[in-house]
Formats: C-alpha cells, sequence, structure tokens
C-alpha cells in the first residue's frame, strides 16, 4: 500500500499517530532493488507469474497487463518504488523505531526470500515519547 500513497510522511506518520504505544507495524512493498536483480538475470517473477522485462515494469509501475481492463489507471499505478533503505528512512522519519526486515508476515504473498521482488520492514512506536 505504501508505494500508492499520495504523501508518504503524512500517510507513514498517520499510521505512527493511530498505533498504540508499543505497538508493530510491518509495512510490506516491492522491492525494487531485488526487482532490477532478477531482471538483470533475466529471472522470472514468482507469483506474478511475468517475465523478467513484463515483471520489472509490473514492480516499479504497478500495471500488469491484466489490471488495466475496467480500472482508472490512477488506482493502478505506484507512486513510488522503495528500496529496503528507502522504507526504513520514511519509517525513522515518522518515529518508529527498532525496524527490522521481515521474511514472512501473513500481508505478503509469499516469503520475501523466496520471491525475490517482495520486503517487508517492522518497526514499533515508543512506549513513550
Amino acid at each position: 500500500m505504501a508505494e500508492h500513497v499520495d504523501d508518504v510522511i503524512t500517510s507513514f506518520g498517520r499510521w505512527f499517530e493511530v498505533l498504540k504505544p508499543g505497538g508493530r507495524i510491518t509495512i510490506t512493498v516491492p522491492d525494487c532493488r531485488g526487482a532490477n536483480r532478477m531482471w538483470l538475470e533475466r529471472k522470472r517473477f514468482p507469483a506474478l507469474e511475468l517475465g523478467p522485462d513484463e515483471g520489472i515494469i509490473a514492480i516499479t509501475t504497478g500495471v500488469k497487463a491484466d489490471d488495466l481492463g475496467d480500472q482508472k489507471k490512477e488506482e493502478v499505478l505506484h507512486n513510488r518504488v522503495f528500496d529496503e533503505s528507502t522504507l526504513r528512512i520514511c519509517m525513522e522519519s515518522v518515529g518508529f523505531i527498532n525496524i527490522a526486515p521481515v521474511d514472512n508476515h501473513e500481508a505478503m504473498v509469499a516469503p520475501s526470500s523466496a520471491l525475490g521482488w517482495q520486503l517487508a520492514l517492522e518497526g514499533y512506536k515508543p512506549m513513550r515519547g
């Protein structure tokens, strides 16, 4: 979802605001760095069932040929791409702490390590502050 928001700081800030002190958030996004690596190695994109060229377009833009049917273009497009460092910076900028990678979470299509094009970080809202 983070790749679709218009204003990252406002959205992440709102998520931080509504989370209880000590609460945990897990943010899952397409991994631009991993997708680029897969494209360069000419690998298929698991779970998306796309070849390297279609896969890199789907990850970076959010558009697959099948997605454009009846949906408005704006509802499909990614507004930005993330890698682990940019997602971490966005989370830290609004106050999340103890940020760490998560390899498997119920919101994921499959474990990140199995896909190569997805990443997830979890962070916590401090107990005080």
